[in-house]
């Protein structure tokens, strides 16, 4: 089993557990707007800033916390969270930090201790101040099958080949380098978006083909950037388990064309623009979709991170959303094609 299956089957089980319609019911809340826009009961605020974070039940609890310096110039009152409501969100975030720290631990106990490099909430920390327990997602058992799975990374055996061959460069490894490196490849991959491949990135390919010990460096700067990727995706699956019973699918039946794309050395990618429909709505960046159609010939059958997004308007389509596209492979790896290429390390 693959893990990108194996957190499909870690989302049923989601649905089904208890407590699981509250928290729906109050991320609904937070996200969705009253009919009076004045209406001083209204939350969406702090969903719409919260989903700018990008870090699932976690945002929410920041931009409340963040609450009075957020909103101080607003016109209006927005309601803050009640202890049972940030309880509720701080336990669902817990679920997420169990399930990382166990994948993290089992891949630095094949390798080395890479401490947080590769945590998707290393930047960002929560510390509870109600320590009960209101909603728990998944048991020990489904954290301990993802964690297994995840160990087949193929991140991990680049991690080791490098490791090896950077034996015969006394001295020259340096942790925080590789982590350094992997957050600013992130950061160009991001700004640029999945339909190009930065500059930078270029050129330190160049250098990686001509020098083994750069090409070792970037392998685990690389390996690192893919493993906490992968992680991420699985965080996200599991909140959308939460606020929805399905993915948003694309489809011929919704998509008006394919308006560009690229199979490059970092990722594979498609621009889409495509109909708001029951099976597809307003989808936010990072968001999973799935992407399956017969389009002129192209067969496609992926799951995708969402990249940048615009909404449109036309006389013949009426409201319309051009989508980025970044497709996951097995391991729920955007940039696999990436990675691949320097798997040869060893």
């Amino acid at each position: 089993m693959t893990l990108k299956q194996r957190a499909y089957k870690l989302s049923k089980v989601i649905k089904k557990c208890e407590g699981r319609n509250e928290l729906k019911d109050l991320l609904h809340s937070l996200s969705h707007g009253k009919a009076d826009p004045l209406d001083e009961s209204d939350r969406s605020h702090i969903g719409y800033l919260a989903r700018q974070k990008k870090m699932q039940f976690l945002g929410f609890l920041f931009i409340d916390k963040e609450r009075e310096r957020t909103f101080k110039n607003y016109p209006f009152r927005i309601p803050h969270l009640s202890n049972d409501e940030r309880l509720l969100l701080a336990n669902a975030h817990e679920s997420l930090i169990g399930l990382n720290k166990a994948c993290i631990d089992a891949v630095c106990s094949k390798t080395i201790d890479f401490g947080n490099a590769f945590d998707p909430f290393r930047e960002e920390r929560y510390t509870p101040t109600d320590r009960r327990n209101k909603i728990k997602l998944f048991s020990e058992s489904d954290i301990r099958l993802i964690r297994d799975e995840f160990l087949n990374h193929p991140a991990i055996d680049v991690i080791k080949a490098a490791l090896t061959k950077l034996e015969d460069y006394s001295g020259l490894f340096d942790l925080r380098q590789c982590v350094d490196l992997s957050s600013l490849l992130e950061t160009d991959l991001i700004r640029v978006g999945p339909l190009d491949v930065p500059l930078k990135i270029n050129d330190t390919l160049d250098v990686a083909r001509q020098r083994e010990d750069v090409r070792c460096l970037l392998s685990i700067s690389v390996a690192c950037l893919s493993l906490r990727a992968s992680l991420e995706s699985i965080n996200q699956l599991v909140y959308q388990a939460v606020i929805s019973e399905k993915l948003a699918l694309l489809s011929e039946d919704n998509i008006m064309q394919f308006t560009g794309g690229s199979r490059n050395s970092v990722a594979d990618s498609h621009k889409i623009a495509f109909q708001l429909s029951e099976q597809a709505g307003l989808v936010n960046p990072s968001e999973l979709v799935l992407l399956k159609c017969d389009f002129g010939g192209l067969k496609l059958d992926n799951l995708c991170k969402t990249g940048g997004t615009r909404i449109s308007m036309s006389a013949e389509a009426g409201t319309y959303m051009e989508v980025e596209l970044w497709e996951l492979d097995d391991h729920l790896n955007p940039y696999a094609p990436l990675l691949n290429s320097l798997a040869n390390v060893a």
